[in-house]
């Protein structure tokens, strides 16, 4: 696995001065290992998709960097596990926002502004014009963020009564469920990982088959988020084609 790691930083290398069909290919195989190192990071666990086992935590407010679903570099990253039980976050907001009700990433107001977080840094996070804000956007438009429970990589909490299984966004996306990683952490920590279904989609990715729908030309949020909604399967093909152009104009 660790001999693995170079080749993969050496793929994104690659991605960066390539057209989009290289680039795609050298993102799917950079997502197929995770080696990534953490501080505020406490004790063992194991995942195996969406089943984790152990005891371990990792702080919100812990640093975490390394190779994680195809991006080198600073994540934000929380977990814990209690036994078979916990939660995961991989998001492209720092967690510090996400503890504070999620403060938008354009606020510019001080009065907003999560205690112990500098301006400077929290706008530097989310400009699109530097490198760490591209390669969030990156993230979030490849689908690779989420905020899953164990043990079935639910997004909502199980103490509440309400059925998951009939909401499309009820569950993590579909890589959380075939990644396999360990953790071990002493307040310094460490996670190394395989996902035997980014492989898969790496193989099929040259045959123009996403696995995953993480390839570029990236789907517009606003299509997305449409096409979510429940009143868009009640809507016929044309209306459907129709709303579309309707998005593509603006």
């Amino acid at each position: 696995m660790i001999r693995l790691i170079p080749i993969l930083i050496i793929a994104l290398t690659i991605s960066a001065c390539s057209g989009p069909y290289l680039k795609n290919r050298a993102r799917d195989f950079a997502d197929i290992a995770t080696f990534e190192l953490h501080t505020k990071a406490y004790g063992t666990s194991i995942r195996l998709g969406p089943i984790h086992a152990g005891l371990s935590y990792k702080s919100p407010h812990g640093k975490s960097w390394g190779l994680r679903s195809g991006h080198v570099g600073n994540h934000n990253t929380a977990e814990f596990t209690a036994v078979i039980f916990g939660s995961d976050y991989f998001t492209s907001r720092p967690m510090t926002l996400l503890l504070n009700k999620g403060i938008p990433s354009d606020s510019k107001d001080q009065s907003l502004l999560p205690s112990g977080t500098k301006e400077l840094e929290l706008l530097e996070e989310f400009n699109p014009e530097t490198e760490d804000g591209a390669n969030i956007a990156i993230l979030r438009q490849r689908g690779k963020e989420y905020r899953a429970r164990s043990p079935f990589g639910t997004t909502v909490p199980l103490q509440k009564k309400k059925s998951v299984f009939k909401k499309k966004e009820g569950f993590a996306p579909g890589y959380y469920f075939t990644q396999i990683d360990v953790s071990i952490g002493l307040y310094y920590g460490i996670r190394v990982g395989f996902n035997p279904g980014e492989l898969l989609d790496f193989l099929l990715g040259w045959f123009k088959v996403d696995l995953y729908h993480d390839d570029e030309p990236f789907e517009d949020p606003r299509v997305r988020m449409i096409k979510n909604s429940p009143l868009w399967k009640s809507l016929d093909k044309k209306s459907q084609n129709k709303l579309l152009k309707e998005i593509q104009k603006y």
